[in-house]
């Protein structure tokens, strides 16, 4: 989804959004990057795995988004029937296509010979989480459709942003949930209180999943996106907000590559808010970046989605082991190309259609 303003789209957000889904391409396509066939070089590990932090920044820049887009939906029960049914033809279309192509790339019906990839098929196909000891994800890491952990939060955050459109304040019901359940009910439950990504260990995977205190990115985003609303028209009062984004972006790769902070540290999450409202507000930036970048961000779903069984089927097929970076390009290019034409011919054209065709 995209933030609007003045119904212009915020194309420098849709480069953020392009950046994470590469980030989180070169983070998985790692493991492809083969010296004379033995494991991972030390320095491509070093070098790519930060880009997990791909994830975190798709966390915050969709609260902030949802804050944006959402500003003047009134409360009550309309506003929230169209943000769910927006969000679900938003997300739920491309998933099952993209589910459908993992599966038929990952060895469809062979899937029902193995009892632990019939459940993470069960998983995928209904949203659910059955794994407790693999936190934040709680469903097999390495299993098909792996990325689709991200799309359970994201799922997760919608629904209680939608119950939201149900009180005056959304930004207390907002807190009051999230703070609740990642923070107090676990206190009282006898844990103690953390901010880590490695949440609480329950017996049931869906206690861990709902108290893991990574949803709170998604809070960190929607406190930025507010106060955008709040500043974009004064930008003259905080002009130096504007020019943040380069010196806050540098300061967060250094913190992460010396490992002072992880990707997922709710310190991260804030400097990435920081970086989203900056390029928000200045609003040159955008002509300053690619259309090429700026369509990487459009097509950036698709790419997230499908990068990770377009990947195993290519090195699949080859001997990664001979010309591994050749390789590991022709992965890249070859999931952002079929990317482009999923995004346009599915994921735009079937969410249009459906639209037509619901109340």
């Amino acid at each position: 989804m995209m933030v609007e303003n003045n119904d212009k789209k915020l194309t420098s957000l849709q480069v953020v959004r392009g950046i994470a889904a590469l980030l989180v391409v070169f983070f998985h396509y790692r493991f492809f990057l083969k010296d004379n066939g033995a494991m991972t070089p030390d320095f491509w590990e070093q070098l790519l795995s930060p880009g997990i932090i791909g994830v975190n920044i798709f966390f915050v820049l969709s609260g902030f988004i949802i804050a944006c887009s959402t500003s003047k939906y009134q409360k009550g029960v309309e506003s929230f029937k169209l943000f769910a049914k927006n969000r679900i033809l938003r997300i739920v279309p491309l998933y099952y296509f993209g589910l459908l192509v993992a599966f038929l790339l990952g060895g469809a019906m062979s899937t029902f010979h193995y009892s632990q990839k019939i459940e993470n098929l069960i998983s995928a196909l209904t949203f659910t989480v059955y794994d407790n000891n693999v936190s934040p994800h709680y469903i097999d890491d390495s299993g098909m459709y792996n990325v689709r952990w991200t799309l359970n939060y994201e799922i997760y955050f919608y629904f209680v942003f939608a119950v939201c459109m149900l009180f005056r304040s959304r930004l207390t019901f907002l807190l009051v949930w999230f703070i609740s359940l990642t923070q107090i009910i676990p206190a009282l439950l006898g844990f103690t209180p953390t901010l880590s990504v490695s949440g609480y260990h329950f017996d049931y995977a869906s206690y861990g999943f709902f108290t893991n205190p990574i949803a709170l990115e998604f809070v960190v985003g929607v406190i930025f996106g507010l106060l955008y609303l709040k500043i974009q028209n004064n930008i003259r009062e905080h002009n130096y907000l504007k020019y943040s984004f380069l010196p806050a972006a540098i300061f967060l790769v250094i913190l992460v590559y010396i490992r002072i902070i992880s990707p997922f540290d709710i310190l991260a999450s804030v400097i990435i808010g920081l970086i989203i409202l900056s390029l928000a507000l200045y609003k040159k930036a955008t002509s300053r970046f690619t259309i090429a970048f700026v369509y990487l961000g459009d097509i950036s779903y698709s790419l997230y989605l499908l990068h990770n069984p377009i990947g195993s089927a290519i090195f699949k097929r080859v001997d990664g082991a001979n010309h591994p970076y050749f390789w590991f390009m022709i992965a890249v290019l070859s999931s952002i190309a079929i990317s482009h034409f999923t995004y346009r011919y599915i994921e735009v054209s079937l969410t249009n259609f459906l639209k037509s065709k619901l109340p």
